[in-house]
């Protein structure tokens, strides 16, 4: 069948989708014919008109939108632009995941969580003419009730996941990244790229803590690539592009496991050989792992302070780290020639 991805990019934060992309590569693997229709490019106040133009070329049997809930308004406009058209949609991505039941209200159908294992199987379900009602994953609104149905289990295992579908998205996702302000100088073409998912930790003011909560008892949450498999992956797209920089999406990157970590340094150094910029926890940097870091590669790395208030930071945050760690940590990168950012947060409750 033909099935039409919509990425509604409101705040035109231009980088690749990892997870449709992952997404379109196991959809065409099953013989399915997979567009794009990414407003990132596309001028502010232009993006109905021009989705309901590719909706008339393209002609999907159905509509995916990948929803972030800063993007709601404007995935419901690109919605309401073909609703005439009576093409159903499914739509997924975090807001949907955590508000399945608004998001359903309005769309219809939502896929919660990862969807490797519950996409594939209900479009082919839906192409067959069967009843999609017992796909995993899925959030319906029938008439006045609410199918909910069990999570599948997680992908445990992400060295089996197919590389994703690069040539899906524009090209200037990977010359003209935001991430590239961070990487070396002189630096033309990013690719974004996950090495792990699954964060440990409970920072009140992200998804993450909830989203780790319904997948309780559904595998292993904190998962991670071979250092080899992800050097495949990466060289895979030098392949297309004349990549010169990397930026890991991970929230959380240094591996726990000394050894994982040694074995990723080798690996890159002898095979990939190119920089690279990640994020990290505070309390999870120690000089052993970060000349590792360096040493594979590691150009900057992105520590979160989000407040300097410290009673703030682990009361209203949930960020359970001292002033302390926090200088530490950029110290220890510092001593190891790793540059740093650090994000904060402006505006919280009761800041003057």
């Amino acid at each position: 069948m033909r099935f039409l991805f919509i990425y509604p990019n409101s705040c035109k934060f231009g980088t690749f989708h990892i997870g449709i992309g992952i997404l379109s590569s196991i959809l065409k693997k099953y013989g399915h014919v997979v567009d794009l229709f990414d407003t990132t490019f596309i001028p502010e106040g232009c993006e109905e008109y021009e989705f309901e133009k590719k909706v008339i070329e393209f002609k999907p049997d159905m509509l995916g939108f990948s929803v972030k809930t800063v993007d709601c308004l404007l995935a419901e406009k690109l919605y309401d632009r073909v609703a005439k058209m009576n093409i159903p949609a499914v739509v997924g991505g975090h807001h949907a995941t955590l508000e399945p039941e608004s998001t359903a209200k309005k769309f219809g159908m939502v896929l919660r969580g990862e969807c490797e294992i519950a996409l594939p199987l209900l479009l082919d379900k839906f192409s067959k003419g069967e009843s999609v009602l017992d796909t995993p994953n899925l959030y319906l609104k029938k008439g006045d009730i609410f199918i909910k149905n069990d999570l599948a289990p997680l992908f445990e295992n992400l060295d089996e996941l197919p590389f994703p579908d690069w040539k899906l998205f524009d090209k200037r996702n990977y010359f003209e990244s935001p991430y590239l302000d961070s990487a070396l100088e002189g630096s033309k073409c990013l690719g974004v790229f996950e090495k792990s998912r699954g964060c440990f930790f409970s920072c009140s003011f992200c998804s993450i803590p909830k989203e780790r909560e319904i997948y309780e008892g559904k595998g292993e949450w904190h998962r991670e690539k071979s250092a080899n498999r992800l050097a495949d992956e990466i060289l895979a797209f030098k392949e297309l592009y004349p990549l010169d920089a990397i930026h890991f999406i991970d929230d959380i990157f240094l591996s726990p496991d000394k050894n994982k970590m040694a074995e990723f340094r080798d690996v890159f150094k002898t095979r990939v050989k190119i920089h690279f910029t990640s994020s990290e926890r505070a309390e999870r940097i120690d000089p052993d792992l970060m000349q590792m870091f360096k040493d594979a590669g590691g150009y900057q790395l992105w520590i979160g302070i989000e407040s300097g208030d410290e009673e703030l930071r682990i009361k209203m945050l949930n960020r359970r780290m001292s002033d302390e760690t926090l200088i530490k940590a950029f110290q220890i990168a510092k001593e190891c020639g790793v540059k740093t950012r650090a994000t904060s947060m402006l505006g919280l409750p009761n800041q003057s």
